[in-house]
């Protein structure tokens, strides 16, 4: 029901739902592309950069969705405290035409109370988790905020932030314990530091107080860098890679 509420065009539009013969559905619009993570491996595949223009677009737009979202009040004017709690490279969808929308509001947390845990759902999870989140403590809207830095630092990197088994993961994940992306890309530039530093500071206090507050310094970032990132461009860019 919270998940229906949600109308921005960065986060895909829930249309119904209910049950037909004990079965739940949900109707919602439909999304034609790709998700982040088959970008990522398209990508490394055809050893073509991303590049920052379409980095800092659609993290810029995954910012606006998440700000949106956790501003959201109800119409008494109370807060909804909606908190994705699972923002991962899955959970990103982009598509042909350069939209970029966060999925499964609400619904991985459903999913994940399943009978059967894989390690590699597991480390899937774990790889995007925020140190409070790796440590099973209550989360609140800035877990989001570090799940955010970490799909900018990967794009802007290149690798992984978190790699090892499950358990190597989250000890990682518990301390924040990661290569500075500007000890793995020389001449990062200094305002994407600035938002990382930011972003994925171990402690939530220490963070963004909101996604606008991240989305203000990446546009900042992209004046001072002279970039003019676009749909469009993302959508010339998606449609070439995957032809």
């Amino acid at each position: 029901k919270l998940a229906a509420l949600l109308q921005h065009e960065n986060i895909v539009q829930i249309y119904d739902f209910g049950s037909i013969d004990g079965e739940y559905f949900i109707a919602m619009e439909y999304l034609f592309g790709k998700d982040l993570r088959r970008l990522f491996s398209k990508v490394r595949e055809a050893g073509l950069p991303l590049g920052l223009e379409n980095t800092l677009y659609i993290v810029s737009r995954i910012c606006a969705g998440l700000d949106y979202s956790h501003n959201l009040k109800d119409l008494q004017g109370k807060p909804l405290n909606i908190i994705h709690r699972d923002i991962n490279p899955q959970n990103i969808f982009l598509t042909y035409e350069g939209q970029v929308k966060i999925i499964d509001f609400g619904i991985a947390k459903a999913a994940s109370h399943n009978s059967t845990t894989h390690e590699g759902l597991i480390k899937g999870k774990l790889a995007y988790m925020s140190p409070e989140q790796a440590e099973g403590l209550e989360v609140d809207h800035r877990s989001d905020i570090f799940s955010v830095g970490i799909l900018l630092y990967e794009m802007v990197t290149g690798r992984f932030m978190y790699e090892g088994d499950a358990m190597d993961m989250l000890s990682q994940a518990r301390e924040a314990r990661f290569t500075r992306a500007e000890r793995v890309i020389r001449d990062l530039p200094e305002c994407l530091v600035v938002v990382l530093d930011m972003a994925l500071a171990k402690h939530p206090d220490d963070r963004y107080d909101s996604c606008g507050d991240m989305l203000s310094d990446l546009e900042d970032c992209i004046y001072h860098l002279n970039l003019r990132p676009s749909g469009q461009k993302l959508s010339q860019f998606m449609k070439g890679l995957f032809d």
